[in-house]
């Protein structure tokens, strides 16, 4: 199924969602009138490559390296993160990566779940996805009440996120047409979309365990063990201990090179 999208001065309909939290469809469909709509509207934030917002409608994309981050809250808003340099957007030392991490932070006592959405037709995407979703993991050290979970898609470019509906819409591309109407009757647009079962979601603990193995090549014996017992990379993740696999453990001495 395609989603179409019209935005007019006061109002945003969207057409075509499955009743699902998650979902990915082929098109999300816009009008040439609501494109324009889209540059002044205040009901729907469109999220810049490399830009974080909070609000009840947001959009972004193109994804094509980039991953996917959504912060689903305990009212009626989620928050979009468009992460364009994988861990070190919330790991590195520029003010943009200081204001990433500071943004999750300050949202912990709103977040109930967050969904970091992978492509697994490119290696690449799923690495970076990984390492974001565990250098999220070390913001949120002290709430391990909240899921953080990688979702794996064959492919997405584009997010939509509704959050007074509770849903999430990833879509492979965006078509502008004159008339949404005549769209609603065009047959490349009766592609039917797919429901994400986010029962068979990547946990954080599969995901850091992935991480580490992928890392062990590159990284070697240049790996320290922290104070706190967290693994540390010379280029900047942490592995919260929490998250280290037992064998992996290095509790006597901190700063020992860990055993990986």
């Amino acid at each position: 199924m395609t989603v179409f999208l019209t935005i007019s001065n006061d109002n945003v309909q969207i057409e075509g969602m499955l009743p699902a939290h998650i979902q990915a469809h082929e098109y999300l469909v816009i009008d040439e009138k609501s494109k324009k709509n889209l540059e002044n509207t205040q009901l729907l934030h469109n999220v810049e490559t490399g830009k974080h917002q909070k609000g009840a409608l947001l959009l972004s994309g193109k994804f094509n390296p980039c991953v996917a981050v959504v912060a689903c809250f305990k009212n009626d808003e989620m928050a979009l993160y468009h992460a364009h340099r994988g861990h070190t957007g919330l790991t590195g030392i520029g003010q943009a990566s200081k204001d990433a991490s500071q943004f999750f932070t300050s949202i912990k006592n709103e977040v109930k779940t967050i969904y970091i959405f992978q492509k697994s037709q490119t290696p690449d995407h799923s690495i970076r996805a990984n390492e974001i979703a565990v250098a999220i993991s070390k913001i949120f050290h002290s709430d391990p009440e909240i899921p953080i979970n990688c979702i794996v898609l064959n492919n997405y470019q584009h997010i939509l996120c509704d959050a007074k509906k509770n849903q999430i819409s990833l879509f492979n591309d965006i078509e502008i047409v004159d008339n949404i109407l005549d769209a609603q009757h065009d047959n490349r647009f009766s592609n039917v979309g797919q429901h994400i079962n986010t029962n068979q979601s990547i946990t954080i603990e599969v995901t850091a365990q992935n991480v580490i193995d992928n890392r062990k090549a590159l990284y070697k014996d240049r790996v320290n063990i922290n104070e706190e017992g967290d693994m540390v990379y010379p280029d900047g993740l942490i592995i919260p201990k929490k998250l280290i696999p037992p064998s992996y453990q290095v509790n006597d001495i901190p700063n020992r090179p860990s055993p990986i």
